[in-house]
């Protein structure tokens, strides 16, 4: 991954629309309306998700998540941002790259 591939620090993820959702002991299923798909998020991706309200920025969602885990601050920092990444590349949620305008998730195929 490299620096233009992380997510702006203080960029807001939002959930798209049209994506329904439901948390299962913890970890969450996501139906992707437009694509007919499903997403199971493990209980750290669902936590990360949980705080992609639309008003939360990506640096508000690294200190949320290193509230509720334990390990190295950086590490979980890059996990975070990791998730984030994999969830808009998922076509889950829009998100600002570093040195670009916001980006919407790839249209539906």
């Amino acid at each position: 991954m490299t620096a233009s591939d992380l997510p702006a620090r203080d960029s807001v993820p939002v959930r798209r629309p049209e994506m329904e959702w439901v948390d299962l002991d913890g970890e969450v299923v996501v139906y992707d309306t437009a694509r007919a798909r499903l997403h199971r998020l493990n209980t750290s991706a669902a936590s990360v998700w949980s705080e992609c309200d639309g008003t939360t920025t990506v640096e508000q969602v690294i200190a949320a998540t290193v509230e509720r885990y334990t390990g190295p601050n950086d590490e979980i920092a890059r996990d975070v941002r990791d998730t984030l990444v994999g969830l808009h590349h998922a076509g889950l949620l829009d998100l600002q790259l570093d040195d670009q305008l916001p980006l919407v998730a790839p249209p539906p195929s």
